[in-house]
């Protein structure tokens, strides 16, 4: 989806800004990252931030390792991060998916996460549509 030039040049210093930045908004308490382990080691991790003024919680990088895609720690991170979410007041969770990611289009629609509107973006210097996608927590 993303240009070979970008992914081998350019996103290893985005990454690691971004991150940094998200580390300060953890330490400001206004998000949190969840992750899932079996055995000590990490399966999957999922960063959701607080409830803005609409109540919704912004859900961002749910991410499987490769060799755990399908053991279910998504799905569990999902619902850690709905529970924690609800506890600070939110009545729903919203994300963006890339309009060619189809697993993640999948995985999402199958848990009943409702397409709500589609964006363009730049990433990677690329024009990219992402979709945004939203469950309802208060239902």
């Amino acid at each position: 989806m993303l240009s070979d030039t970008y992914l081998d040049n350019d996103m290893a210093a985005e990454s690691l800004a971004l991150w940094q930045s998200r580390a300060d908004e953890l330490r400001a308490n206004t998000g949190n990252v969840l992750i899932a382990e079996r055995n000590g080691q990490p399966m999957a991790f999922v960063r959701v931030l607080a409830p803005d003024d609409t109540g919704g919680a912004y859900l961002d990088n749910l991410h499987a390792m490769p060799d755990q895609k399908g053991s279910g720690a998504g799905t569990a991170l999902l619902a850690a991060a709905a529970e924690w979410a609800k506890a600070r007041g939110a009545t729903h969770m919203h994300l963006r998916v890339l309009d060619d990611n189809a697993a993640s289009i999948g995985f999402y629609e199958s848990r009943g996460w409702q397409l709500t509107d589609r964006i363009k973006d730049i990433m990677g210097g690329q024009e990219v549509t992402a979709r945004i996608y939203a469950l309802r927590l208060d239902a």
